[in-house]
């Protein structure tokens, strides 16, 4: 539609009344008045309204009255005027007309519905979007993030995971990180249509994100869109584990650079990240030095190597080096895994080392420190979920003079003194 051409003309008669088109503010350069200009009992009149609409309107209703003769100056009492001087002085500062003042406040008033005042509003909007933040975009902010985490050496693979979790975010929220609402937050998670666990895990990352812009002063320091919403229900259910005669199996089936992963993960319980950087001169003779850097708690930790576990690295120990070669271990177990015709088990190795390590050590506080995790953790998934019988073949489990996996259970005897 085309523009109108100011100004504008209204005729009633022998009666025009002229719309012009008014920037009162220097300091907002944006803010447009509709100004009507006659006159009116010898004198010039310009009311301003805030909506060329509601211009057209008073300019038709003055045209008609004047064009009917019914011209009459409007009187004002003491009180009012009084009233009206000290609008006018408070206005002017600002360069707003009364009408248009009257006319933006209550807008603002049906805007707000009773819940709160225009001044509360106003104090609202200058804390968001005011001097105190400095915006910023939801992509630009995980960009950052990413960067400071590379700054402070994070691990490759929490580096890698943020991103992938974040960049998703950030696809799904296009806004700057301030103007993010709880309802956006809460719909993008449950629209994941992933488990519990990994909801919960996007959810860690989305507050990293919301904890590093307040560090940045991108958003107000109690701001935090995740306050109130639930976390993802988790299940508690029995992690799933391998058996004694299975991991022989993995064993006869492995090629041998295979097996310094395969005997650490069974025997040791690392992470398969962890093992993943593991160098060979933090293998020691009876434990492994994980660091702080590779650890997921960040904790340095020495771990244990049981007998079978010496016998199984003892062909395989290098001076120097990493452990693993294999630039994707996941890929070599599965094919390890589909060769020993056995189904793949998520975190089995791990799991199964906690399973069978706390039936022999009857102590979760020390199977939690070498696994780099909690009592809680421990109690929870390893507690009761095989006998010590089972127990003890598991960390039986040797290599035999032909190098296959063979099973040297220690006497009833000895057995029976551990106990």
């Amino acid at each position: 539609m085309k523009s109108p051409e100011f100004p504008i003309a209204v005729k009633r008669g022998s009666v025009t009344v002229r719309i012009r088109r008014a920037y009162p503010s220097k300091k907002y350069p944006d803010y447009v008045v509709f100004t009507l200009d006659y006159h009116e009992d010898g004198k010039r009149q310009r009311p301003s309204f805030a909506t060329l609409k509601e211009a057209r309107k008073g300019a038709e209703d003055v045209a008609e009255r004047l064009a009917r003769g019914d011209g009459k100056a409007l009187t004002l009492t003491g009180q009012e005027r009084l009233v009206y001087l000290q609008a006018v002085e408070v206005l002017h500062p600002h360069g707003t007309p009364v009408n248009v003042a009257a006319a933006e406040f209550a807008q603002a008033m049906t805007i707000l519905n009773g819940r709160g005042s225009v001044i509360e509003a106003a104090r609202h909007f200058a804390a968001v979007r005011g001097g105190e933040i400095k915006p910023v975009s939801v992509r630009a902010l995980v960009d950052d993030l990413i960067r400071t985490r590379k700054a402070n050496h994070a691990s490759k693979r929490h580096v890698n995971d943020l991103r992938s979790r974040l960049e998703r975010f950030a696809r799904s929220i296009e806004c700057d990180i301030h103007l993010v609402r709880p309802d956006q937050v809460q719909d993008f998670l449950s629209s994941l249509k992933l488990s519990p666990r990994t909801i919960n895990n996007f959810r860690i990352s989305i507050s990293n994100l919301f904890s590093h812009a307040r560090l940045r002063g991108n958003v107000p320091k109690d701001f935090n869109p995740l306050d109130g919403l639930p976390w993802a229900k988790e299940c508690d259910q029995e992690v799933g584990i391998y058996t004694p005669e299975q991991l022989q199996t993995m064993f006869t089936h492995a090629r041998p650079e295979m097996i310094p992963y395969l005997a650490i993960a069974a025997f040791a319980g690392l992470r398969q990240a962890e093992i993943g950087r593991l160098q060979w001169e933090q293998v020691k003779t009876d434990h492994i030095v994980v660091m702080g850097a590779i650890s997921k708690p960040g904790e340095k930790r020495l771990v244990p190597i049981l007998p079978n576990l010496a016998a199984w690295l003892q062909p395989h120990r290098r001076t120097t080096g990493p452990v693993v070669k294999f630039a994707n271990v996941t890929n070599q177990l599965g094919e390890l895994l589909q060769c020993a015709e056995l189904g793949s088990v998520h975190n089995g190795l791990r799991h199964s080392f906690g399973s069978h390590r706390i039936t022999v050590l009857k102590s979760p506080d020390q199977v939690a420190y070498e696994m780099g995790s909690s009592k809680q953790m421990v109690f929870k998934h390893y507690r009761r979920v095989v006998e010590e019988a089972q127990g003890v073949r598991w960390f039986s489990l040797f290599p035999g003079t032909d190098g296959k996996a063979v099973f040297r259970l220690p006497p009833p005897t000895a057995l029976a003194q551990a106990a």
